[in-house]
């Protein structure tokens, strides 16, 4: 554009000076700092390292999991290698399913990884890293269904936990804590996660009462016959 036969520069600077604010790869969104793993990155614990590698498929938009590993000779404890991999990667041959058909396990072939190693120093080292994938990765949307990002926080669990012993249905507890975040993809978990949660503390409930009535059938055998002894030997 020209005004008095002049370009306007400061109009031609504005606009070409706007930021693309498209999140990269393995960028984080809120700070725009590189995430993605380095060769030669180090970390105190394999624990450590597990979750900053997740951390990065979280905003990348895609699931991992732990896989092989090689234990010290010495000790047979110390982890002194260890590879991280997309959690449908490598292959399995066709498998019966259900005794009727057969179908081909969720795996893909992707080789998108990172192996950590053990240093003298005690650390971790990243030793290889791999990002490309064979599939296409999520949308930051979709991210609370995958498997290794979803985590359901204390203050959660018990507001779920309230509610269940309300008798309010749990889809409807959901649905309330979605609108408090604003929306599912905001919550860092599915219905499913806290169905899966309330079934396992039902189970551990019923153990504990089992528990107690047969602790308490022995208390009461015991003021019974003074010669009658038992003992709880812990697993």
């Amino acid at each position: 554009m020209e005004k008095d036969g002049k370009s306007n520069l400061k109009e031609v600077v504005s606009i070409n000076s706007e930021e693309d604010t498209t999140p990269k790869i393995g960028e984080n969104e809120d700070t725009k700092e590189d995430i993605t793993p380095k060769i030669g990155m180090e970390f105190d614990l394999e624990d450590e390292a597990y979750l900053y590698y997740n951390m990065y498929a979280g905003y990348v938009g895609f699931s991992i999991r732990r896989d092989w590993l090689n234990r010290s000779k010495v000790d047979k404890t110390t982890i002194i290698s260890r590879k991280f991999c997309y959690f449908k990667a490598g292959y399995k041959k066709e498998v019966a399913y259900d005794g009727k058909k057969s179908r081909m396990e969720l795996r893909c072939g992707c080789e998108a990884q990172m192996v950590i190693s053990h240093q003298k120093s005690g650390k971790y080292c990243i030793t290889l890293f791999e990002a490309k994938h064979n599939h296409e990765v999520i949308t930051p949307r979709s991210k609370h269904k995958l498997p290794s990002q979803r985590k359901v926080l204390a203050a959660q669990t018990a507001e779920a936990e309230l509610a269940n012993r309300s008798r309010i249905r749990q889809k409807l507890v959901f649905e309330f804590m979605s609108k408090q975040v604003g929306g599912r993809e905001n919550l860092g978990f599915t219905l499913k996660d806290i169905n899966n949660h309330l079934q396992s503390k039902r189970m551990r409930e019923m153990k504990e009462r089992e528990a107690f009535t047969l602790i308490h059938y022995f208390e009461m055998r015991k003021s019974e016959n003074a010669s009658f002894f038992y003992d709880i030997v812990g697993c």
